[in-house]
């Protein structure tokens, strides 16, 4: 199995789990350590969708990969991210559970975009 696949399939578990802590278990129990353990999984998981991505521009031979992540992140915002129609549109601020819906919801929509282009061929 390509790498790319495989970073997709577990970013794919982790917003499953983030999608029911987030609207089932944290209603339930409103502990603030959810919160934090969602974030994380969402950050995990939005790194392993631009790994995704990343893997599969280089799998086409459409960008080249280094060996420091910071370049290879500029690579994803300045080529890949403009190909996928992504834009830098998260800021910090205040976290609430509907920040957490809205991360969720924007995770989902990027994970559809890099699943659509790479699952196709």
């Amino acid at each position: 199995m390509e790498k790319f696949i495989e970073y997709l399939d577990n970013s794919i578990s982790l917003l499953r789990k983030v999608d029911h802590m987030t609207y089932i278990t944290y209603p339930l129990l409103k502990d603030k350590h959810l919160v934090f353990k969602m974030l994380n999984e969402i950050y995990i998981s939005l790194l392993g969708i631009i790994n995704a991505l990343l893997q599969y521009e280089y799998y086409y031979k459409r960008i080249s990969l280094s060996q420091d992540s910071k370049q290879n992140f500029q690579i994803f915002k300045n080529k890949c991210a403009l190909r996928y129609g992504m834009t830098d549109n998260m800021h910090t601020e205040t976290v609430t559970l509907d920040k957490i819906k809205e991360y969720l919801a924007l995770s989902k929509l990027i994970l559809k975009k890099a699943e659509a282009r790479i699952r196709v061929r």
